[in-house]
């Protein structure tokens, strides 16, 4: 299976950076630090209303992990392992 990585360098990474994280950050913000079974449907919920599609794992389940433990989740979201 091919690592998952998006790139965000250039102009068109950062506009992608700044859409994604308007979609990301509220929900990053207000649950930030609370357990997984709280974040995820919050987070999938906020992706489908925004993109009209799921966000796909990995980078679901990673981003949900980084907020539950109060980190950044475009760390996750852009995770190659």
């Amino acid at each position: 299976m091919r690592p998952t990585m998006i790139a965000c360098q250039g102009a068109g990474g950062r506009r992608l950076l700044a859409q994604i994280g308007t979609v990301l950050d509220p929900p990053a913000h207000r649950y930030a630090g609370q357990d997984t079974a709280t974040v995820r449907p919050a987070l999938s919920h906020a992706w489908r209303e925004a993109f009209g599609t799921e966000l796909s794992e990995p980078s679901l389940s990673r981003c949900v992990a980084a907020i539950a433990t109060d980190h950044p989740w475009q760390l996750a979201l852009w995770s190659n392992d």
